[in-house]
């Protein structure tokens, strides 16, 4: 898993900033964000920027005029203020199984 993938680079700041970890899988056309925090996992699947909006995507303001977000272009470059509650209350948070 490779850290130094520039896309979502506010997310992956806010994630290191609360003690957790992200990184990029190459797979395919596309790839895996993984998320680890706090004992638990997330994993958002991209497979091109045509892609409907990720739950990393929804945690960046909506771009002016723009009501109903159906993609990555309909956000800023700006997270919102309430990133992390928009992160930690994704519901496909995974409980992390040791090996």
């Amino acid at each position: 898993m490779t850290s130094n993938h520039k896309a979502y680079q506010e997310v992956q700041d806010l994630v290191k900033q609360i003690g957790g970890t992200m990184g990029w899988r190459p797979a395919g056309r596309g790839g895996i964000w993984q998320l680890d925090l706090a004992g638990r996992q997330l994993c958002v699947t991209i497979r091109s920027m045509q892609d409907p909006a990720s739950i990393l995507d929804r945690m960046y303001v909506k771009r002016e005029g723009v009501v109903d977000p159906v993609g990555i272009y309909d956000y800023s470059d700006n997270l919102r203020d309430d990133a992390i509650w928009v992160l930690m209350t994704a519901p496909d948070w995974e409980p992390v199984v040791p090996r």
